[in-house]
């Protein structure tokens, strides 16, 4: 059994420096920004991580991703993006995308005991679908997801059907960004308010295993 984190969206490593400081066996990155993944590479020296320079999705796919580089880039051009980052990210760059439930059934075990962060604004509802139809999100133990579908214009009811989807599944091995995103609502950078709420999850990890 390894114990993994997996972090889906890690934008410029900043999710993977503080789960460095954590006793995980691997930590698997995704990055599609190829501008994202030369910095994580530059700043980030460790043999437990092993960056994938590519989304997931729920299949194999070239796709745009928008504002490429940014904190909110994504495959949806009607995505909501803030002027600072339609600014100083404008460009869109051609992205490899794989099929999240391959990569699941090829790289993870039953036996391994597995944590996500998933943050890929608006893709979190493909790559669950995916997993879930493939039945490889039963190798998750813990995930914390950003659900921001509802940042896409005509798409916010597709965050409720999912939900929905996963109550009556009775998954519950899961929690929104957005409900515990208050621990680091005082931070002034990006990078310690994601510390804030990392340390928070994981607390809320140790304290369920505790109390089961």
């Amino acid at each position: 059994m390894k114990k993994i984190f997996l972090d889906i969206g890690a934008w410029q490593g900043d999710t993977i420096e503080i789960a460095l400081d954590y006793d995980f066996d691997v930590i698997y990155a995704f990055e599609p920004s190829i501008s994202n993944c030369k910095i994580i590479k530059e700043k980030i020296k460790d043999d437990r991580l092993i960056l994938n320079e590519v989304g997931l999705y729920h299949k194999n796919k070239i796709m745009d991703l928008h504002h490429a580089g940014s904190i909110g880039a994504s495959i949806f051009s009607g995505k909501k993006f803030d002027k600072y980052n339609k600014k100083k990210f404008p460009d869109t760059d051609q992205c490899t995308f794989i099929k999240a439930s391959t990569w699941f059934n090829e790289n993870i075990s039953k036996e391994d005991y597995v944590i996500v962060k998933m943050n890929v604004e608006g893709a979190e509802i493909s790559i669950l679908n995916n997993l879930l139809i493939t039945k490889e999100y039963d190798k998750i133990n813990h995930m914390l997801i950003s659900f921001d579908i509802g940042k896409v214009q005509g798409k916010g009811h597709l965050r409720l059907e999912l939900q929905k989807q996963l109550k009556e599944l009775e998954i519950t091995n899961f929690i929104p960004m957005d409900e515990i995103k208050k621990v680091g609502k005082n931070e002034k950078s990006y990078p310690k308010m994601m510390r804030k709420i990392l340390e928070c999850y994981f607390e809320m990890i140790e304290v369920q295993k505790i109390n089961k």
